[in-house]
């Protein structure tokens, strides 16, 4: 089971006050969020002057980075969906533009 510490990071969820807490990350999963967390055999990171917010998903995009969704193939559909997550977004709804038929057919 791989562990990982956030330390000192800057934590912004919606309802409530920014904080600065730890996070204790176990197989890609947040299991703990707590002002001091210590454990055994786990990797660090320190998060000073980092922001850890929850991920975003863009629920009406037509592409970007050259990525059009009415005419796109797999492999820009796949570069786009690389490119966002700088940005924060984990997840989209991709809808397509009015076109002629022949083209979002």
């Amino acid at each position: 089971m791989k562990k990982l510490i956030i330390k000192n990071v800057l934590v912004q969820n919606p309802f409530v006050e920014p904080f600065l807490s730890d996070i204790l990350v176990e197989n890609g999963i947040i299991k703990e969020i707590n002002s001091e967390i210590h454990c055994e055999d786990t990797e660090i990171i320190d998060g000073k002057n980092k922001i850890l917010t929850p991920g975003l998903i863009d629920r009406h995009t037509h592409g970007g980075y050259g990525c059009n969704f009415n005419t796109c193939n797999e492999n820009e559909l796949q570069e786009y969906l690389i490119k966002i997550k700088r940005h924060g977004v984990v997840g989209i709804v991709p809808t397509i533009m009015t076109d002629d038929i022949k083209v979002i057919n």
